[in-house]
């Protein structure tokens, strides 16, 4: 373990660091392992910021100092150091130089400590990792009872890489519901599960990130992507996927089925026609075209007949959010009233 001397502004295209590791595992709230790729090869456009994500994420910086002197106050607890702007805490793995993570602070482990947690003997005297999350109360429901370990998947995926990184056996989550509430939870290093993910990191990294190859899509607008980067394809579908057309076309027409199922067929539409195609980065960033097809076109046969034709078609919108911020007044003065009537059912109990 070593830390990781690196200017306060990270060019985390270079890494893999703790807040990634929920991707590359299929288990984030936030993106999928199509788009980790796509922001790490540097194709993912400014347009990919998430901008919930970014509030959170920023909501969650100015919570960390306030939510480490609560545990220093409520608990008792020894912190050895924070990390801060100015002097992040990062640390790089001591064999793998592109997996990183960032600890929001340290802390010692006292008798008083260990005791109050019924924490393991053998580890007073040693430092060990802390993290602090900023929660909403309506998402406080993701956790479990205070002082276990039940927390979030992505939480404790980033605890567990943090644990490999630095080589230590906790974690400390400070989570903050609102300004005055805080509650502890712990997890413990499990080096079966810190061996699975270093492999699953180390897979997506050399398989995904240096071969320029993309992963395969795991929902509907990761295939949208990857079909939006695609220069043309044309391929033979099976029974199964031709039956997956079928269905999709039936919706589409009588509204038969549900927005979801429709969702449903297209991606296993999608994620069909792009492994046929094999999902690589070959010609400047692009996928490798099928047979005479048009640019940007591409085709699903069966038995050689075209069944499906997917190809990106643009629109013009009105932008009203653009509107309102450059030319309030006219926005104003262009809204109009819609009167409906709408069937739901009553507040309360049923009589």
């Amino acid at each position: 373990m070593g830390a990781l001397e690196t200017p306060a502004v990270l060019d985390r295209s270079k890494f893999l660091g703790g807040s990634d590791v929920a991707a590359i595992l299929g288990v984030s709230p936030w993106t999928t392992p199509l788009k980790l790729f796509l922001e790490k090869t540097g194709q993912a456009g400014p347009e990919a910021i998430d901008a919930a994500r970014e509030r959170a994420f920023k909501r969650g910086k100015r919570a960390e100092p306030h939510g480490i002197d609560m545990l220093i106050d409520d608990y008792g607890i020894k912190v050895t150091r924070r990390s801060t702007p100015s002097a992040p805490n990062r640390y790089i793995d001591p064999e793998i130089n592109y997996l990183a993570a960032e600890i929001d602070f340290e802390f010692e482990i006292t008798p008083e400590l260990a005791a109050r947690f019924d924490l393991d003997a053998g580890l007073i005297g040693t430092i060990q990792n802390g993290e602090i999350k900023s929660v909403h109360p309506f998402a406080s429901a993701k956790f479990g009872e205070a002082e276990t370990d039940e927390i979030p998947v992505e939480y404790a995926a980033q605890a567990m890489h943090g644990l490999m990184v630095t080589n230590r056996q906790l974690t400390m989550f400070g989570v903050l519901t609102g300004w005055d509430d805080l509650s502890v939870y712990w997890i413990k290093r499990d080096d079966e599960t810190i061996a699975g993910m270093r492999r699953q990191e180390i897979g997506f990294w050399e398989n995904h990130v240096l071969a320029r190859i993309p992963p395969a899509p795991v929902n509907l607008p990761d295939v949208l992507n990857l079909f939006g980067r695609t220069v043309a394809s044309r391929i033979e579908a099976t029974e199964e996927i031709l039956g997956a057309v079928q269905k999709l076309i039936e919706a589409r027409d009588t509204a038969k089925v549900s927005e979801d199922a429709q969702i449903e067929y297209k991606f296993q539409i999608g994620r069909y026609m792009l492994g046929e195609a094999g999902i690589t980065l070959a010609n400047g960033g692009k996928l490798v075209p099928g047979a005479d097809v048009k640019p940007g076109e591409h085709q699903l046969l069966f038995k050689g007949a075209p069944v499906l034709v997917v190809q990106k078609q643009s629109q013009r919108r009105l932008d009203g959010d653009a509107l309102k911020a450059k030319y309030p007044e006219a926005a104003l003065e262009c809204q109009k009233t819609i009167e409906l009537f709408k069937f739901a059912k009553p507040k309360g109990k049923s009589k």
